[in-house]
C-alpha cells in the first residue's frame, strides 16, 4: 500500500520543468490532417496558461477543398500538462468544445457543434519557441473523425 501511495504522490508532483506558467501567452500555426476524408488543414492557435498545469488552447483551422467541399473548425480545448523531469518535453491530454462548418463550392453549408478529446506532446526548442504534435478525435452529429496535427508556438 505504501508503494502505491508513493507512486501516486510522485505522479501528482510531476517534473521539475514547467512548460507553461500561469498567465503565459503563446501564439502559433498548425497543419492538420483529418483521416476521415483525407482533408488537409492550416490554421492558427493561441494558448493561455491558467495555472502551471492547466492551459487553454483556442484554434481556428481551415480545411482545404476536397471534392468541392472545404470546412472550418473552431475549437477551445483544455490541456493538463505533464512536463517530463529534466526534459524539454511536455505531454498532455486534451478535451474541448467547438464548432465545425462544411462549405460546398455550390454555396451550400452546414455546421454543427463538436466535442473533441485526445492528447499531445510539445518540445521546447528555446525559451520562445516550441513545436508539438496532437492526435484527437472529433465527435459531431453526422461526422466523427480522427485528426492529427503538428504546430509551432511562439511565447509572447
Amino acid at each position: 500500500m505504501k508503494k502505491i501511495y508513493l507512486v501516486a504522490m510522485l505522479l501528482c508532483t510531476g517534473g521539475s520543468l514547467v512548460a507553461q506558467q500561469k498567465g503565459d501567452v503563446s501564439v502559433g500555426a498548425n497543419v492538420a490532417f483529418q483521416t476521415s476524408g483525407s482533408h488537409i488543414g492550416v490554421g492558427a492557435k493561441a494558448r493561455y496558461g491558467l495555472t502551471d498545469r492547466i492551459r487553454l488552447d483556442a484554434g481556428l483551422t481551415y480545411f482545404l477543398p476536397k471534392s468541392s467541399v472545404s470546412s472550418l473548425e473552431f475549437a477551445l480545448n483544455a490541456h493538463y500538462l505533464f512536463p517530463l523531469r529534466d526534459s524539454k518535453v511536455t505531454l498532455y491530454p486534451l478535451a474541448g468544445l467547438g464548432y465545425y462548418r462544411a462549405i460546398s463550392s455550390g454555396g451550400v453549408s452546414a455546421g454543427n457543434f463538436l466535442f473533441d478529446f485526445g492528447g499531445g506532446a510539445s518540445y521546447r526548442l528555446s525559451e520562445g519557441l516550441s513545436v508539438g504534435a496532437e492526435a484527437k478525435y472529433l465527435l459531431l452529429r453526422g461526422f466523427n473523425s480522427p485528426q492529427l496535427s503538428v504546430n509551432a508556438m511562439f511565447n509572447l
